[in-house]
């Protein structure tokens, strides 16, 4: 897909297919601090003080652009450039887009959602579902949001066309909108964080131990999701809850929920 911004600077990004796949490219996750230095060197190479990183960006936008690796953009980059305006949100989101190829991961919040439901599967020795071979680095359109369209469910061509073709100019629009936007406020998750924090400060606890309350702490939190999960797959979530050391187990299996 080929989009050219009202600047006249144009970007090719690889368009989504269901059977596509990255042909065995690493993918390298970049903080947005990394970004930035992309797109200085491919905008005004004098703000990067270091020859060495200098090259070491060159490098790293040759290898994206020429199919030697996959650059990744995530929920959270794309967060990260919304407090940005003017031609600095421009730069940045340009080189973002340029060197990310239309490739994005998937919105954590689903690849949690979706190994939660796995691990729930898997534990009840129950089909796995569809959705649980989902790839997190991925060309589907929007897969970053937590509430994207599911591209990989359309079974209707011209729907699955459009919303392919169209994916690339909206990614690009929400990276190189000049307009500011204000990060959102979340009192609640850092009270709660806090209190877990200050509890686990106020205990003499093994690291067995406190590593089994942290799980208890962390489902009870959740509890949601694991009923959520449990109604896709069709198991009883109550009873895989009810067995703690089982539950630990099982979640140490799972590559994003263990973290």
């Amino acid at each position: 897909m080929i989009s050219t911004t009202r600047r006249g600077d144009t970007l090719i990004s690889e368009a989504y297919s269901p059977v596509s796949t990255d042909k065995g490219r690493p993918a390298v996750y970049l903080d947005q601090n990394h970004w930035s230095k992309l797109a200085w060197a491919m905008v005004d190479p004098s703000k990067i003080a270091s020859r060495d990183e200098f090259a070491a960006a060159m490098r790293i936008i040759e290898l994206a652009t020429d199919a030697g690796i996959v650059l990744p953009l995530s929920s959270a980059h794309f967060t990260e450039t919304y407090p940005l305006y003017g031609d600095r949100r421009y730069n940045l989101g340009l080189a973002m887009a340029h060197t990310a190829g239309g490739w994005e991961l998937r919105s954590p919040m689903k690849v949690w959602d979706n190994e939660v439901a796995v691990m729930l599967a898997t534990h009840k020795d129950v089909p796995l579902p569809a959705f649980s071979e989902l790839p997190v680095v991925t060309t589907e359109p929007l897969a970053f949001l937590a509430n994207g369209v599911r591209a990989y469910e359309i079974d209707n061509d011209w729907d699955l066309f459009q919303l392919v073709i169209s994916e690339p100019s909206i990614t690009l629009s929400c990276l190189i909108d000049p307009t500011p936007e204000a990060k959102g406020d979340v009192p609640g998750w850092v009270q709660r964080n806090q209190e877990i924090t200050d509890y686990f400060a106020g205990q003499r606890l093994s690291d067995a131990d406190r590593r089994t309350q942290a799980a208890g702490f962390f489902w009870t939190d959740n509890i949601q999701v694991l009923a959520r999960a449990a109604a896709r797959v069709g198991v009883d979530p109550r009873l895989f809850a009810q067995d703690a050391k089982e539950l630990l187990r099982q979640t140490e299996t799972m590559p994003f929920v263990q973290t």
